[in-house]
């Protein structure tokens, strides 16, 4: 049995679940994974009539994402494997967002919200993403650079009007986002996927600080 999280979605969860001979069951939720990534997976084993322990793979979302959600759920998984004692796989985060379209154009763009007026991007061409074009930057310059190509994701969205000046039409998903995240674990368990560790691509908001200011006694 196969459980795939992915935790790289600025305040988005999603959890999918995979038997043999059955069917993914899924959510995606808005909510952050430290408020909900243990409750839906223990409630899509329940709905399955199973348990932690029939669980024979754990597959992980590296990324790109925002800092903190991302290692969160990276953490998770590594704590789940390692006490199930079985084999852990990533894949990237935007691979699975890109799986939400099917049929899929022959070259599109997948970008994710980043913050700072910015996104987590990737170019797809006949389904694969293309690991040498991850990258994190100004939305404006990835519509500049992906000029006419439609786009999907949430970061398409939110600055959609520098994609729609740029000629990306919006891409709507078609299959449900848990549905398209088992598919590329699936895949990723097949393919030996990627190291799971994270693709962070830049560095946290909060830093250590430099300076400190003597305290009287």
């Amino acid at each position: 049995m196969l459980l795939a999280l992915d935790t790289a979605g600025v305040n988005r969860t999603t959890v999918a679940l995979l038997a043999p001979g059955s069917p993914a069951r899924g959510r995606s939720v808005a909510m952050s994974p430290a408020e909900c990534l243990v409750p839906l997976t223990q409630e899509l084993l329940r709905e399955a009539g199973a348990e932690m322990a029939d669980l024979s793979t754990v597959a992980v979302g590296v990324g790109p994402g925002p800092y903190t959600g991302l290692r969160i759920g990276l953490a998770h998984a590594h704590a789940l494997a390692h006490a199930l004692s079985v084999p852990l796989v990533g894949f990237s985060s935007l691979a699975a967002v890109a799986a939400t379209i099917d049929p899929a154009p022959a070259r599109f763009v997948v970008a994710t919200d980043a913050r700072r007026k910015e996104v987590f991007s990737a170019l797809i061409i006949d389904g694969v993403l293309q690991m040498e074009t991850v990258t994190v930057s100004p939305a404006r310059d990835v519509a500049e650079a992906y000029r006419s190509l439609p786009v999907i994701g949430d970061g398409g969205q939110r600055y959609r009007e520098v994609f729609d000046a740029a000629g990306c039409a919006q891409l709507q998903p078609t299959v449900d986002e848990a549905v398209a995240l088992a598919v590329i674990a699936v895949r990723a368990t097949a393919d030996g996927g990627l190291a799971p560790f994270p693709a962070y691509l830049r560095e946290p908001d909060a830093v250590a600080a430099s300076d400190f200011k003597p305290v009287a006694p």
